[in-house]
């Protein structure tokens, strides 16, 4: 039984999950239980780890365990420890407990299982490999994934598999069909009627917390059937490969190739949850093209694969459209907006104009960000003056925090230090609870602001501290920082900020640190590994004439337009 599953909530958590992942690929996390010692570090423990990555392993146990099963054990659990301060042990008792009375059964108890995935930090790649090309078995190993490449752990865990045959694309039953061990050599598993698949899947649903990489045969076996018939393929599974295939490409275990193949089938996709996922690896590769040579090719690329996309969704809600789709929407406009395509920026600026010429009009929450994001972009102190007004006049916390986020787009370099000043000044109007979005919004919204909410953080550390509600405000700073910066240059900022401020950081603050040095790291591998590759393959495909090829793919998305709403 679901709440509203219209809502899509167990689609979307997948979502959250492989964002998790990349807050869990570095070598420094914390595992999800932990000791802790002073208050500082009790705080620090709220964060993805604790909320996202709990819940991820928790869907995990749910499916190994099957959901009736689950579901008898959490009553057990709730009945018996009301009002109780408890262990995972105590979980695992009761989870047990409706194992044994059922018919289902697993190779280790409960306990054994999680035992790693609680007390370890990050999480497993499984490598999985045809025997041969026609065999019917596979080999199936771990390795503990980290973002940078150039480090390792020697961490594993008892891992749940499954998988699916190209000649019976049922993802439904995911219970595990066998257990990758934390000991002993690569798993040998026969599979009957693989030597007759042109693919196979593994990880059912995105149902268990790791990644799985592919050999080549099977990554273009993948994509082949994404762009001809996407729909075979589970949308939690589409998401997965998405976001597996970008990752085992950054990560160096495959080739941008399988990843840019895999993408191609995206003009065709239609649902939400892909997008989120594609979003993300999109996100990555604009942080770390931008100024490049490749950058212009970049975003002919991603508005070709939106046009479809951005022709269906528009600026405009639909009629009984999906609980998602303003979510799919958000991301569409936003790549639209942010990389260039003159019909979204010219669109959003107009919609801005109307506002301003009549204030008391309500324009679409889901699109306010997008819209004023773009009005900004462009440095205009008058759309930055009406946007600022309206969040000091408004009463709703919603529009505030749009508002927050959308001033932080501003261009124009005086109303910029205007605003980061917001979080240290005075006589500041943003609240302090508050005050921590100003400079993620700034950092995430351009690579020249980004340098310049670097800048403000590296020289205002010390006042921003107690201004920004504690260790969560500056925490929620340096990870969006960890997510952006990706040069030598960074890097050398970075350690001397560490070691101006390091009496003053919390337990919290220093573990961000060190996710920056990792992520750092790890971009500066990628550039000298995979920036010449993914400039020939742009370079290849797009052309040197990006303009000429964008400017045609914005005449078919007008024709689009037109015809979507006739």
């Amino acid at each position: 039984f679901q709440v509203l599953p219209e809502w899509r909530m167990m689609d979307q958590y997948v979502l959250l999950l492989q964002n998790v992942l990349q807050n869990d690929a570095v070598l420094t996390i914390n595992p999800m239980t932990h000791p802790v010692f002073t208050p500082s570090q009790i705080i620090s423990t709220f964060n993805a780890v604790a909320y996202q990555k709990s819940g991820s392993v928790i869907r995990m146990m749910q499916h190994f365990l099957t959901a009736p099963v689950f579901q008898q054990g959490l009553i057990y659990y709730l009945a018996n420890n009301s009002r109780r301060a408890v262990v995972p042990a105590e979980l695992y008792v009761h989870l047990q407990q409706a194992l044994d009375e059922s018919d289902h059964n697993l190779p280790w108890s409960v306990a054994t299982i999680m035992a790693r995935w609680t007390t370890q930090g990050g999480f497993p790649v499984l490598t999985v490999r045809r025997s041969a090309p026609t065999a019917e078995s596979i080999s199936i190993s771990q390795q503990r994934f980290l973002t940078n490449p150039s480090l390792s752990s020697s961490t594993t865990w008892h891992v749940p598999v499954n998988w699916v045959l190209s000649t019976d694309p049922d993802f439904s039953d995911t219970k595990p069909q066998a257990w990758v061990l934390p000991t002993g050599p690569a798993l040998a598993v026969d599979i009957p009627g693989l030597s007759n698949a042109t693919w196979f899947i593994v990880n059912k649903q995105q149902a268990s917390y790791y990644r799985v990489n592919y050999d080549n045969q099977n990554w273009r076996a993948l994509a082949n059937v994404l762009f001809e018939s996407h729909n075979i393929i589970h949308l939690l599974n589409r998401a997965q490969i998405v976001d597996d295939v970008f990752n085992m490409a950054r990560n160096g275990r495959t080739s941008y190739s399988n990843a840019f193949d895999v993408s191609r089938y995206l003009v065709n996709e239609t649902d939400y949850i892909p997008w989120g996922s594609a979003n993300s690896a999109f996100t990555y590769l604009d942080t770390v093209l931008s100024g490049s040579p490749a950058y212009n090719l970049f975003k002919a690329y991603i508005l070709d694969l939106t046009a479809p996309s951005y022709a269906r969704l528009g600026f405009l809600a639909k009629e009984n459209e999906e609980h998602v789709t303003p979510y799919h929407r958000n991301i569409i406009l936003n790549l639209n907006c942010r990389l260039g395509n003159e019909l979204c920026v010219n669109q959003s600026q107009e919609m801005l104009q109307e506002l301003r010429n009549n204030p008391s009009q309500r324009l679409n929450p889901d699109i306010q960000t997008t819209v004023f994001c773009s009005g900004l972009r462009g440095g205009s102190a008058e759309n930055f003056d009406f946007l600022w007004n309206r969040y000091l006049n408004s009463q709703d916390s919603s529009e505030q925090s749009i508002l927050l986020n959308a001033l932080g787009c501003t261009s124009n370099d005086t109303l910029r230090s205007f605003y980061l000043n917001q979080v240290i000044a005075e006589d500041s109007k943003v609240r302090e609870q508050d005050r921590h979005t100003i400079l993620v919004a700034t950092i995430n919204a351009s690579p020249a602001n980004m340098e310049a909410g670097l800048e403000f953080v590296v020289q205002n550390f010390a006042a921003i501290q107690p201004r920004v509600q504690g260790l969560t405000g500056t925490t929620n700073i340096l990870n969006a920082l960890a997510r952006r910066l990706t040069t030598p240059a960074h890097l050398v900022k970075i350690e001397a900020f560490a070691a101006q401020h390091d009496a003053i950081f919390t337990a919290g603050e220093r573990a961000s640190i060190n996710d920056i040095r990792e992520n750092i790291g790890a971009s500066i591998v990628w550039s000298t590994r995979n920036f010449d590759f993914v400039h020939s393959w742009l370079r290849t495909n797009y052309g040197s004439n990006a303009n000429i090829v964008t400017s045609g793919f914005l005449i078919i998305i007008s024709i689009f337009v037109t015809l979507y709403n006739r």
